[in-house]
């Protein structure tokens, strides 16, 4: 249990290979560098990309670009390790990380990262991260950057207009009701919480989505709403 709590620091993972170059509005170019890890033998097997900012004059990037680098060493080290523990059913380990960029019209560069994990002990585990960076001012942007304070009470009012009408969907409480964990309810009375998605921008979407084990303790369905532009734009901020 202690490895798979370690697995969870995780943020993401990095080594050089290819560019994918996007220049911001204040002429700085943004220079995304996709760092590939990849090993494979009887016992393990890992497959790992991640992007790595390049010139870029912020402190919140380097943080960014270290921290992706350490998690990628310590997936590597989790998934790759002689332990008896993790091996009892002598299945190959694995471990893969993914990133996208998503193309948008909110002149934000969101990237995000898709993980799957799997200690060789009949479990596995599967969740989805995101960064979100202001080409404007090349901040690396949280909720609170991008819309203003009544935003997260209409986002939560919109989400669950739109569940409202699932009524004979029957889902778990675990997370978003402590006083109903584990107790069957409709889907339409599940409390989401915007600010505790993962949160990019595709096309003229907002994207919030929510890991479902939280919800349903299915480790690799995603349950994902999309706000068009049009519905959110009085709540955007014009300078992030």
């Amino acid at each position: 249990m202690g490895l798979i709590k370690k697995i969870f620091l995780i943020v993401n993972i990095c080594i050089l290979i290819s560019c994918n170059n996007k220049k911001s509005n204040n002429g700085q170019q943004i220079n995304i560098r996709k760092v590939e890890y990849q090993s494979s033998n009887d016992d393990y097997k890992y497959n790992i990309s991640i992007p790595q900012f390049e010139n870029i004059a912020s402190a919140d990037i380097s943080n960014l670009n270290v921290a992706l680098q350490e998690n990628a060493r310590i997936v590597i080290d989790n998934v790759s390790m002689d332990d008896d523990d993790i091996d009892e059913t002598n299945l190959q380990r694995d471990a893969m990380i993914s990133y996208d960029i998503k193309d948008n019209s909110f002149d934000i560069l969101s990237i995000v990262l898709d993980t799957y994990i799997y200690q060789g002990d009949g479990n596995a585990i599967g969740y989805i991260e995101s960064y979100n960076l202001s080409k404007k001012s090349l901040k690396l942007l949280e909720f609170r950057d991008i819309f203003v304070n009544k935003a997260e009470e209409y986002i939560e009012k919109y989400i669950k207009k739109a569940t409202s009408q699932y009524t004979d969907m029957k889902v778990v409480s675990k997370v978003f009701q402590d006083d109903k964990r584990g107790v069957e309810i409709p889907f339409s009375e599940v409390d989401f919480k915007v600010k505790t998605a993962v949160l990019y921008f595709e096309d003229n979407d907002v994207v919030f989505v929510y890991p479902s084990y939280e919800i349903v303790g299915d480790p690799f369905k995603m349950i994902v709403f999309r706000v068009n532009k049009g519905e959110i734009t009085e709540y955007i901020k014009k300078e992030m």
